[in-house]
This record gives structure tokens, C-alpha cells and sequence, in this order.
């Protein structure tokens, strides 16, 4: 496929610049494309033979996705969302795959920290959604797809609440949206990974000392924890973007799709404990990968 324009383009104008659309061809927007599960599912639709919007906050840093147009987007930002969308060809598949990850403790994190990660990763797709659906609905076909986590579906761990609790409201809104559009024959689908070898850890600051306070130790433990379960299990971002596709090909996709073994394991034991059963087992896992449990500073009381 010839690559496109950065500059956003109308549907008959896409369509000429790609010399015609195929009768299965479909036109796909991918956000947060700059690099991991994203950059892999922008990949992946282009190789399918689809007409690809590869969006991303950063281009200059993120470089291009062959095949795919660029588009510049901030999903945290309603302005951005707003102008970059406004006037592109209706979309056949939305994948709302931007987010961030920032660890922390409930009582000390930065709270700008805190927020941006509602904004990205519940806020921004809800921004990409509004922005993109009345198309859909009114022509009675289309899937979105919303890329969360398996902590989407377990109870938190430490230093997570604001991560996860932003990946449970998106399964919320996920879960109310089937429902709403159910009628309009638009479908939803929510990808639910676990551990996935992208850059994620290291955007989040995950190999920094965490700032001092009461919890650094604990903290330091439980990223310590993440770290060395991304090096043992992590799948890669290709695998997810299969799953996506794989999606993207059915009439009727359920709702949730865990994706990998570690994300299968931990939706099977959410469901089957009770938070008390499952708060140790989670203990005894974070301690088999990152040692036994540190001891508080009380001396900082």
C-alpha cells in the first residue's frame, strides 16, 4: 500500500490517494500508534489491505507507520481530539489503544500524575468515541474497540489505584456501550492483556527510585514486581493486534477478550476469590518474582 499524506484526508480523497478502496476494504483509526500495541495494530490492518489512520501524540519521535496515514493527536486534550477528527471519512473500526501507566501511592502520588491517567485512558477514549460515532450508529455498522487490561477486571494492586481505576471505569463505559449500541448494530469489544513487551514500564518511570515517603520500599517492591513479570511473560504487541483483527472479522464478538496466559489466569481467580483470598494470593505472586515483602520505614512517622 502507498504510503499516505500526514495531512488528513476526506474518504474520496483517501480513496484516490490509495488508487480506489477494495470491495473488504475498511477504513480503521488506531490511536496511541506511535509504538507498541498500537503501532502493531496499525500494522497489522495495513497488511490486511485496509485504509489506516495511524494516530499519535508525537509523529517527529514516533516515526511513521509505512502504509498507514499520520494523524497528530492528544487524546487528553478535547481541542486536539476535536480538530484533528473533524472532517475525516467515517471510520469502519475505532481502536482506542492510547494510555499511560503511573505508579503511586493513594496518599502521596502527584495528583496531576493521578489525573492524566484518567484523561488518557478513560477520558481520551471517550473523546475518540464521541467524536466518531454518530457515523456509525446512523448507518447501523462499525466496531470499537477498547483497549484496557486484565488489572481492568482483577482488584487493584498497591500503587495502582489511579491506573486501574482508570482501566475499570473504561470497562464500565465499555460494558454500557454494548448495551446502547446494541440496536444500532455497531459493536464493542474490550482487549484485555496482560503482560505485553512494550515500552509502557519505562514511559511510567517504572525503573526510577519511587519518591520518598512511607511506601517507597513497598512501592519499589510491587514496580519491581511488574519489571521482572513483563521480562518472564510478556507476550508481544503483535499477538494482541491479532486478536484484534481476529475481532474486527466477526459479526458478533463478545465483550471481553483476556489475551495472553498470565491475563487468562488472573480473570479466573478474580472470579473465583473473594478480595481477602485473592490480596494473598497476589502477595505470594508479587514475592515470587520480586522477593519477599520489605518491611515499612516507620522511622518516617
Amino acid at each position: 500500500m502507498p504510503e499516505l499524506p500526514d495531512r488528513p484526508l476526506s474518504l474520496d480523497a483517501g480513496a484516490a490517494a490509495l488508487g480506489g478502496y477494495g470491495p473488504n476494504m475498511r477504513n480503521v483509526l488506531v490511536t496511541g500508534a506511535g509504538s507498541g500495541i498500537g503501532r502493531a495494530t496499525a500494522e497489522a490492518f495495513v497488511a490486511a489491505g485496509d485504509a489506516v489512520v495511524a494516530a499519535m501524540r508525537d509523529p517527529v519521535r514516533s516515526g511513521p507507520v509505512p502504509g498507514a496515514r499520520t494523524l497528530t493527536l492528544d487524546v487528553s486534550d478535547d481541542s486536539s481530539v476535536s480538530v484533528a477528527l473533524a472532517g475525516l471519512a467515517p471510520f469502519d473500526v475505532v481502536v482506542n489503544n492510547a494510555g499511560i501507566s503511573r505508579s503511586g501511592p493513594v496518599e502521596t502520588i502527584d495528583l496531576d500524575d493521578a489525573r492524566a491517567q484518567f484523561e488518557t485512558n478513560y477520558w481520551g477514549a471517550v473523546r475518540v468515541i464521541r467524536a466518531v460515532l454518530a457515523p456509525m450508529r446512523e448507518r447501523g455498522s462499525g466496531l470499537i474497540v477498547n483497549v484496557s487490561t486484565v488489572g481492568g477486571r482483577t482488584p487493584a494492586r498497591g500503587y495502582h489505584a489511579f491506573y486501574q481505576g482508570s482501566k475499570h471505569a473504561l470497562r464500565a463505559m465499555s460494558e454500557a456501550l454494548r448495551w446502547e449500541l446494541a440496536p444500532f448494530g455497531v459493536r464493542v469489544a474490550l482487549i484485555e492483556p496482560g503482560f505485553v513487551a512494550t515500552n509502557i514500564f519505562d514511559r511510567g518511570g517504572y525503573r526510577d527510585a519511587p519518591a520518598a515517603s512511607p511506601y517507597a520500599a513497598d512501592e519499589a517492591w510491587v514496580r519491581q514486581f511488574f519489571l521482572a513479570g513483563a521480562a518472564a511473560h510478556a507476550i508481544a504487541p503483535q499477538q494482541v493486534a491479532a486478536q484484534i483483527l481476529t475481532i474486527a472479522a466477526q459479526d458478533q464478538p463478545r465483550l471481553h477478550h483476556p489475551v495472553g496466559a498470565d491475563a487468562e489466569a488472573g480473570v479466573a481467580a478474580a472470579r473465583s476469590l473473594e478480595f481477602e483470598a485473592w490480596y494473598e494470593s497476589a502477595l505470594a505472586r508479587v514475592e515470587a518474582l520480586a522477593g519477599p515483602r520489605p518491611q515499612p520505614d516507620t522511622t518516617r512517622e
